[in-house]
């Protein structure tokens, strides 16, 4: 199911009007005036109507004058004039205009076809993600509540997920876009500039642009985008050449606040855009170094490490999908037992990674 909203909060111009139409508007007004004071109309019919062919060539005989024509060119000006100024988006530069001109009739809003099938994505996300039950509790009550709300989308509360690294947290999210049926894109918190990437970059800086979230949106038009931000903890925060700090966590708390993120201002477009349908998934090692008004924001879920059983079930799993043999797949698990309880415990990533050795090995020409 899918709607529209109105995603730049700003008058678009009508692409039909022009100083020069406006210019040939007032010129006809100007020579049906001058028909109708010399008294040079068609007579009428016996029905009462007039010939409209017989007006129209009479119209193309008038010849505008001088003085009228110069009247008519400073009036269509100041019209436009005074039309740009009550559409914001044609005051811009062309360049800024084309970003936001897939937005001029808004943005789809994805809504789930019915409550069943939340319950059949927290069906799915369980089986494929055992071991992260806090994460499928929360969206699958997330969902259902939407869609009860009778909201035109689907719209998620902001979640931060904590847990030890490679247990899945990241891929759970992608999964969950996919599911669910929305764009998505993850940002790497640790590689990445700052709040510029989730904010955009002022016009007059060399990298200037909109923020990711609002790339996606008027790439893929669609309001109710996920955005995953990973590692979030490890943002380190950027300095400016005039002394001031730019900070990852900072430049979100607009989008994660309903009141704010409802009518963000972009430094980049320097327009009002409806941010309150964005999707926000975080991951974290830890909530070391993260500023109590952003943590406040969140729905913070702590998830523990994944017990060697649903490792194993994630495993048979995830090797079925790749076409692996049952020996082959339970190679994987036997190797991953035996290292369960080291310093080095495994995750699902040590799973990942054994199920790729196990595919080479099973690609592997025979020997004789």
């Amino acid at each position: 199911m899918t709607a529209r909203y109105p995603f730049v909060l700003a008058r678009y111009p009508d692409p039909t009007v022009s100083e020069f139409s406006i210019r040939n508007r007032l010129r006809e007004a100007w020579c049906r005036a001058h028909i109708r004071r010399e008294g040079l109309e068609p007579p009428l019919r016996p029905d009462g109507t007039r010939d409209q062919q017989a007006y129209l060539s009479l119209l193309d005989e008038v010849s505008v004058t001088g003085a009228a024509l110069s009247r008519v060119n400073r009036r269509a000006k100041r019209y436009m004039a005074c039309y740009e100024r009550r559409h914001e988006v044609s005051q811009l530069p062309s360049k800024i205009a084309e970003v936001i001109e897939p937005a001029r009739h808004g943005v789809r809003l994805i809504q789930l076809p019915s409550e069943a099938r939340a319950d059949e994505i927290a069906a799915e996300l369980h089986a494929d993600y055992p071991g992260l039950g806090p994460c499928n509790e929360f969206v699958w009550h997330a969902m259902r509540q939407s869609w009860r709300s009778g909201e035109p989308g689907l719209r998620l509360p902001p979640v931060l997920l904590v847990g030890a690294p490679g247990i899945g947290k990241s891929h759970w999210a992608r999964r969950l876009a996919t599911l669910i049926g929305v764009p998505s894109t993850e940002i790497d918190a640790a590689g990445e500039n700052a709040s510029f990437s989730v904010a955009g970059c002022q016009r007059g800086w060399g990298n200037a642009g909109p923020g990711r979230p609002v790339e996606l949106v008027l790439r893929e038009q669609v309001g109710n985008v996920l955005i995953v931000v990973d590692e979030i903890e490890k943002a380190v925060p950027a300095r400016g050449t005039s002394g001031g700090t730019y900070n990852l966590t900072d430049g979100m708390l607009p989008f994660l606040e309903p009141a704010t993120s409802a009518r963000w201002s972009c430094p980049y477009v320097r327009l009002p855009m409806d941010m309150s349908w964005i999707n926000w998934v975080m991951t974290a090692n830890g909530l070391q170094g993260l500023s109590a008004p952003f943590l406040s924001r969140c729905r913070i879920i702590e998830l523990p490490p994944p017990s060697i059983d649903q490792l194993a079930a994630f495993t048979r799993r995830a090797g079925r999908k790749r076409g692996l043999s049952d020996d082959m797949i339970e190679l994987s698990i036997e190797a991953m037992t035996r290292c369960f309880g080291q310093e080095r415990r495994p995750n699902l990533r040590t799973a990942l990674r054994l199920l790729d050795n196990a595919v080479m090995m099973a690609a592997r020409p025979l020997l004789h």
